[in-house]
């Protein structure tokens, strides 16, 4: 996997559109590394935002982040010029990067947009093209499935660092925890703890599914007793209006012979 370009659009201290080149000048493959230097505060590591964003998305700020959390980071980050008052309507991220499959080389550029709507939140977009080739909305959706499989997220901290996260990672033993963690999943280590989470949260699903099919079946039986019981109470109901009916043939029958005793 190789970064060719990186295109900013409104997004932190970058104004408008801004491309940088992170290919090699004149395709010198002897010369793959490319610096970039500025001041503090000079915008280099929302760069390094820029790519883990434009990547995973959400997951760049951490597996337990809500999309709460996530939409209020994206808002924070729409540039907000000096002499301006309000926040840029739309912001972007864009990353053209090659990737090798099965000796087939294919150039992938994936551009992460979004803008406010009301409240708090944010509405968020992404484009994929492959070889200037637009995704179908089906691989479009198994983007992020494609890019874990390239860089996972707890991994992205170990390709996409600043010199204050290098001294973070040796000062805080926070980091330096993280940065185990993310060895483990680099080494595949972790599967065993993800599968174990995994399982937990199937076996939680079955057992509530088993519940509801319970509850379910219980309530097919009791429906099928009331439709039973309905029944019979149509049935009583129109077995007092036929005796209802002939009590009244038996009343008058009775008013009739009392009345012809009575003439005598």
């Amino acid at each position: 996997m190789r970064l060719n370009r990186l295109v900013l659009r409104n997004f932190g201290l970058f104004r408008g559109e801004q491309t940088l080149d992170l290919s090699p000048r004149g395709g010198d493959e002897h010369r793959p590394i490319i610096l970039v230097g500025g001041h503090n505060g000079a915008g280099k590591t929302t760069l390094l935002e820029a790519v883990r964003i434009c990547l995973h998305g959400r997951l760049a700020l951490g597996s337990r982040v809500t999309d709460v959390t996530y939409q209020s980071y994206l808002r924070e980050r729409l540039h907000r010029a000096a002499d301006l008052h309000s926040a840029a309507a739309y912001a972007s991220v864009g990353l053209e990067f090659e990737y090798s499959h099965l000796g087939k080389k294919s150039r992938y550029f994936v551009q992460r947009g979004w803008e406010p709507r009301g409240g708090a939140g944010v509405k968020e977009g992404i484009r994929v093209l492959r070889d200037d080739e637009p995704l179908d909305e089906v691989d479009s959706e198994l983007w992020s499935d494609f890019v874990r499989s390239l860089v996972p997220p707890g991994v992205a901290q170990l390709f996409f660092f600043d010199g204050e996260k290098i001294k973070r990672l040796a000062e805080e033993e926070t980091e330096a925890l993280a940065l185990g963690e993310s060895i483990k999943a680099l080494l595949g280590l972790d599967l065993v703890e993800r599968l174990q989470a995994d399982l937990d949260v199937f076996s939680a699903k079955q057992a509530r599914r088993t519940a509801r099919a319970k509850t379910a079946g219980r309530l097919r039986e009791l429906d099928k007793e009331l439709k039973r019981l309905n029944g019979e109470l149509e049935k009583i109901e129109e077995d007092a209006a036929r005796f209802g009916d002939e009590h009244a043939k038996l009343g008058a029958q009775i008013l009739s012979v009392e009345e012809r005793l009575a003439q005598g």
